[in-house]
């Protein structure tokens, strides 16, 4: 779990050291776990959205990686959380762990990029670049949509137009 891997290689990319511009991939969201317990999540409201947001997250990177901001020694916490998802979900590009205190993620990420981010210091950093950022219970239905696979949202759709 915890070696350094790229965008290519399988299985599901988990965590990576290497810069986010040198993915030969794009980024297609941007998360900020807003809390992470080091212990196992409660069932507080806000483990609870972070919990749902790690979900989302992953089922978003089947559209590229999606980088994950994280509180500082919350990656063991996070790898437990997703082994479920991973488990039964391995054709997806991942997730890329990156610490919420460190700038340097910033530089390769598209401003189209979709932004979940809640603290002053990630939303100022997302500021710098021109993105415009989502809470996260908007985020959290953004990413599900960004998730859906196309096939199947044109699917959902057809079936709307022909029950009216």
């Amino acid at each position: 779990m915890g070696s350094a891997m790229t965008c290519t290689q399988r299985p599901v990319l988990r965590r990576s050291n290497a810069p986010p511009n040198t993915h030969p991939m794009r980024c297609v969201a941007v998360v900020e776990i807003p809390s992470v317990e080091n212990s196992v999540p409660s069932s507080t409201e806000s483990a609870g959205l972070s919990s749902r947001l790690l979900k989302a997250a992953y089922e978003a990177s089947r559209r590229g990686f999606v980088m994950l901001l994280l509180p500082e020694g919350a990656s063991r916490t996070v790898d437990r959380a997703l082994d479920p998802y991973v488990a039964a979900n391995r054709w997806v590009h991942g997730v890329v762990y990156r610490q919420t205190s460190d700038s340097s993620p910033w530089r390769g990420v598209d401003r189209d990029a979709l932004f979940v981010v809640s603290s002053p210091r990630s939303r100022a950093a997302a500021d710098a670049i021109g993105a415009q950022c989502l809470d996260p219970d908007s985020g959290l239905l953004a990413l599900e949509h960004l998730s859906l696979d196309p096939a199947t949202a044109i699917g959902r759709a057809s079936a709307s137009l022909t029950t009216l």
